[in-house]
């Protein structure tokens, strides 16, 4: 899967989101942060769920997941 993900963000771009949530699944939560980071700079329409997302829950007593979503909340809406 992360194979894939990586072979489609070479043409379409993004897809960190999506890569996180394989991490998270995986157990691998230091990289599921680093893959929500990306998605909060390439400014992915999925970061909004972050707060929310069950799927995340494994991450919520991160401290750096904490700020992510900190982060993630107070940004500014697209112009």
């Amino acid at each position: 899967m992360l194979g894939t993900l990586s072979e489609l963000s070479k043409t379409a771009g993004g897809f960190s989101f999506q890569k996180a949530v394989v991490y998270v699944g995986l157990g691998d939560h230091e990289r599921a942060i680093d893959a929500l980071a990306r998605a909060a700079d390439e400014r992915s329409a999925l970061i909004r769920l972050l707060g929310v997302d069950p799927l995340m829950d494994p991450l919520r007593a991160d401290p750096r997941f904490r700020a992510l979503v900190e982060r993630v909340a107070h940004r500014k809406p697209d112009a």
